[in-house]
């Protein structure tokens, strides 16, 4: 991955700035949909990728980082979102939605033709981290 934060490529840091997970089962990790463009087709340059976070579970999660890859397994990842913000070279917006939320993003240099590819990193509120 290109722009990639070293905080969060070593689980060890990760988990000494976030604490150790935890896992309750009856609290699902989020989901993560994309709305736009729709499953099988590709994102136009100029397109705003849409996706929902959502928690069915009602707990509290942040969106500690988003990676998108667009234009296939050999084009590189961005880090599009990250630590309550949009990243530069990228904007859009962030929704609050029924348990969760709805980002809109666009890249300003334009998404390389193909397929989307997300790598997401959510921490919930009492710390427990996703990979």
């Amino acid at each position: 991955m290109t722009t990639y934060d070293a905080v969060y490529a070593n689980p060890t840091t990760a988990i000494a700035q976030y604490g150790a997970p935890t896992v309750t089962p009856a609290n699902a990790a989020p989901v993560v949909a994309i709305v736009s463009p729709t499953v099988g087709t590709t994102i136009a340059p100029s397109a705003a990728l849409t996706l929902d976070i959502t928690d069915d579970s009602g707990g509290t999660f942040v969106v500690a980082r988003l990676e998108i890859r667009t234009g296939g397994s050999s084009a590189p990842w961005y880090v599009v979102w990250k630590n309550g913000a949009f990243c530069a070279g990228f904007s859009g917006t962030r929704t609050a939605i029924a348990n969760g939320y709805r980002y809109e993003i666009t890249c300003d240099a334009g998404w390389l033709p193909g397929g989307v590819e997300l790598e997401p990193l959510f921490v919930d509120a009492s710390g427990a981290v996703n990979t």
